[in-house]
């Protein structure tokens, strides 16, 4: 093998020494022919311009260059020749290489190819000898796939989780990303309970604060779906930091343990959840996150988010909801007996026609708005809620009946999904707010329009596939998805938090409406009922004088006067004698009394 080493250098210093003698005229010729045409003359044996004389001008060079084809024959043959011999050894390894892996990937098949080969050999063995080659083949075959699992779970979770993780710390840690990937110590099974996650740290370094807020939070952000508590041992020569996950949120948060932080928090922080260590968590509607997305599978506790947003909504002053229902009955408890929503300020739509006109009327009212605004800049908008639930449902129907009614010239995206766009892009300012449901927050289920994802500040997902985490988050380690009800990932940005949504009974929430001063509405009795109920689902308090919002007054034509003479009435209360405003609502006595009395004149 040696010899052969040494033939080969010999060989490869010689074609280096015969380039370098012509190299000019090789660079003459590939500058006015290329290397293409030198190579088919060199192999060939002939002239560029055939086998006949040309001009002198041309043929110099190249008589020069047929020459210097009959020099370097031998180098080249005896380069071919010393690499043949060095690469011959090599072939085994070549074959014995994808054998191997098939041999892992069907180590069954691969046992019994090996025993129908020596089974020349193995028939003169003792049968004792054979008995004990069987057990170690079965043994080696039951342990080989749970080897190649093992090894390939340890190398992802090194990729995805061990190599960016030290990246990041390395400069907090003052210490080579190589190093503090030795210092890290992150088991494979790191989301199971009770285990540990740890770090070792160098006996100089200065754990500031700042330093081990750092730390923390980069452990929390990569490694979802469970909460950490910090424990730092950095007294002693073997300092490390040590991280303890929180126990996980209880699986039921009554609606009386947060009631008092509803009240607390201010307008446009809506109360989503409890995070492990009892703190609450919010959605900030004003300026962070205006748009809320939940992706969350079937029976994950969607209705229930649904109602504890809608509530603290109405209950902060919000005099305008609606709510697009493609499947009906999903706020059966702002309904009577008879499919009547009785909650002021919320407007539910069940037909297709009627929610597509419900969304292009939102998206007039926003523009309408803005254009006020720019005329007058002191103009104060007023905010409005857009929910939409079953989006994956409404986005399938809308597609069917655009297809269906459409011309040839229009686009193919349905008309409601360009109004929503419009409102997520320009909605913020004027206090346009988009909450939508999903069972899974797909491009499909947008419409199609695969932006619209990114203006949801804020995204809350539960019983999700691993395929939606990648879609909505794109972020490694995946976190963990819960069949608990009401256990959802709030992802807000970079920051990941596990919560359990609170759960209100629909008694719990028409009473907190109740003491907002929001009291149900009373319809009267259909035709034919008799004055009594068809069904016991709801036993609503019902009211003879309903409390509304301006809004529902103005639409209602309670007065003559429109939705802004009433407004522009309320503002002016200390001079005409408006009724006090409680929650935003008046009653229909107090507003035409009101009228009766001072009404025609502010009109």
């Amino acid at each position: 093998m040696i010899i052969l080493c040494v033939l080969g250098l010999v060989a490869g210093a010689l074609l280096a020494l015969a380039l370098l003698a012509y190299r000019s005229t090789l660079r003459a010729a590939k500058r006015r022919y290329g290397w293409g045409m030198v190579a088919y003359w060199f192999f060939a044996g002939y002239h560029v311009a055939g086998p006949r004389a040309c001009c002198e001008r041309h043929c110099d060079r190249l008589v020069r260059l047929r020459r210097v084809r009959r020099r370097m024959l031998f180098p080249i043959m005896l380069t071919s020749f010393s690499l043949s011999l060095i690469l011959l050894p090599l072939v085994p390894a070549l074959l014995l290489g994808p054998a191997a892996g098939l041999a892992l990937a069907y180590p069954r098949q691969a046992g019994r190819a090996i025993e129908q080969a020596a089974r020349p050999v193995t028939s003169r063995l003792p049968e004792s000898v054979n008995l004990r080659l069987r057990n170690l083949r079965e043994d080696a075959i039951r342990k080989c796939p749970a080897f190649i699992m093992r090894w390939g779970l340890a190398w992802i979770h090194y990729r995805e989780m061990i190599r960016p993780l030290a990246a990041s710390l390395a400069l907090t840690l003052e210490m080579p990303a190589g190093q503090v990937r030795k210092a890290l110590v992150i088991p494979v099974s790191w989301q199971e309970p009770g285990t540990e996650v740890g770090m070792r740290v160098l006996p100089n370094w200065s754990a500031t604060k700042l330093k081990l807020d750092f730390v923390q939070r980069e452990i929390e952000q990569r490694l979802p779906g469970v909460e950490w508590n910090a424990v730092h041992h950095l007294s002693g020569t073997h300092r490390q930091l040590v991280f303890i996950p929180c126990p996980e949120p209880p699986e039921i948060v009554p609606f009386e343990s947060v009631l008092s932080r509803i009240k607390r928090a201010d307008r446009g922080m809506v109360l989503v959840g409890i995070e492990p260590r009892g703190r609450a968590e919010h959605i900030n509607l004003n300026r962070a996150t205006p748009h809320v997305a939940t992706s969350v599978g079937t029976g994950g506790g969607k209705s229930e988010l649904q109602k504890l947003i809608i509530i603290i909504l109405l209950a902060q002053g919000v005099e305008r909801i609606t709510y697009i229902d493609p499947k009906g009955g999903s706020a059966s408890w702002a309904e009577d007996d008879f499919g009547r929503c009785i909650v002021p300020g919320l407007e539910i739509h069940y037909d297709l026609p009627e929610q597509w006109q419900a969304i292009e009327d939102f998206g007039k009212r926003m523009n309408a708005d803005y254009t006020r605004w720019r005329s007058d800049r002191r103009m104060q908008f007023q905010r409005e809620i857009l929910m939409l639930e079953e989006q994956n449902d409404f986005a399938e129907q809308s597609r069917v009946m655009w297809s269906e009614i459409k011309s040839r010239h229009e686009p193919q995206i349905p008309p409601p999904f360009r109004q929503i766009g419009q409102v997520l892009f320009k909605g913020r300012q004027a206090e346009r707010n988009v909450i939508s449901n999903y069972n899974r927050l797909s491009v499909r289920a947008c419409g199609g329009v695969g932006d619209w994802r990114d203006q949801y500040g804020s995204k809350l997902l539960g019983r999700f596939s691993p395929a939606a985490w990648d879609s909505l988050v794109a972020e490694r380690p995946r976190g963990r998805s819960s069949t608990i009800p009401g256990r959802m990932i709030l992802v807000t940005g970079s920051d990941r938090t596990v919560i359990q949504v609170p759960r209100v009974t629909d008694e719990e929430a028409l009473g907190f409406l109740a003491e907002q001063g929001i009291k149900p509405i009373s319809y009267p009795e259909p035709p034919g009922t008799g004055g009594e109920t068809t069904s016991p689902l709801h036993s609503v308090p019902w009211v003879a004088d309903p409390r509304r919002s301006l809004r529902q007054h103005g639409d209602a034509k309670t007065t003559p006067l429109s939705y802004e003479g009433l407004k522009s009435a309320a503002r002016r209360r200390a001079v005409n004698g408006f009724p006090e405003l409680r929650g935003g609502l008046v009653s229909d006595s107090e507003l035409r009394a009101w009228y009766d009395a001072r009404g025609r004149e502010s009109a």
